[in-house]
Parts: structure tokens; C-alpha cells; sequence
């Protein structure tokens, strides 16, 4: 596996463009002033990548908000068709990059108007 294929900017493109179509607001790595949105998802690789000569691995966070009901009611229906369609797009290949395995880590209220659903989904990097 060459230095070049540990590239963040490629490995963040990969997941943005492999998740096209699942929501119009995809953000690298931090959320975003979210005033005038009601769902939106960030993406991250926030771990190293461990080289194992002939290939690398590590894994990606995949966060789904979704902005909250009146009350502060969590929307489920709307959490649950954007995990539907993120899940959907799984897995992601490219000839570099495969994205698989998604696991739900975390399913909160952010408190300050969205609640949230974690992934971590498995990255193989050739």
C-alpha cells in the first residue's frame, strides 16, 4: 500500500460521494452552524490508520442528525429513513478504498435542537 492512499482529502471524498443521494448536507469532520437545516450528516476519520504492508486499516464515523420536533421530541421517522439510506449505499468500493460493516455507536439528543445516530463502519484501504 503506497503513502498516497493514507490521503484524508481522498478518503473523505470517497464517503461523500459514496453517500450522495442520502442527504443534500454532507460535512468533513465538524458540524456546521445548523439554524436553517433540519437534517445533515458529518463525516470523519478520527483515528490513525494502521499499515499492514500490503494494505491499511481504520475506520469512519458517519453522523446523522436530524432536527428535533416540537417538545424536543426526537423525529424517528426521519433518523430511521436517513440510516435507511446510508445503509443502503453500504458498502462503499472504490479500487483504494472499501467502506463496510456499519455499527450504531451512539443514539442521542445533542441538546441544542437535533438528536443524533452514530456509525462506525469498518475502512480497508489496498
Amino acid at each position: 500500500m503506497g503513502a498516497g492512499n493514507f490521503n484524508i482529502k481522498s478518503l473523505l471524498l470517497c464517503l461523500r460521494d459514496g453517500l450522495s443521494g442520502v442527504c443534500d448536507n454532507i460535512f468533513p469532520t465538524s458540524r456546521p452552524n445548523s439554524d436553517t437545516m433540519n437534517e445533515f450528516i458529518i463525516i470523519s476519520y478520527p483515528n490513525r490508520i494502521q499499515d499492514n504492508k500490503a494494505y491499511g486499516t481504520t475506520y469512519c464515523w458517519i453522523e446523522l442528525y436530524v432536527k428535533d420536533l416540537t417538545g424536543g421530541v426526537e423525529n424517528l421517522p426521519a433518523i430511521s429513513a436517513l440510516q435507511d439510506k446510508v445503509y443502503s449505499k453500504l458498502p462503499i468500493s472504490t479500487g483504494t478504498y472499501l467502506i463496510s460493516n456499519p455499527t450504531i455507536m451512539a443514539h442521542e439528543s445533542d441538546t441544542v435542537g437535533f438528536h443524533y445516530l452514530s456509525i462506525r463502519c469498518n475502512v480497508l484501504i489496498v
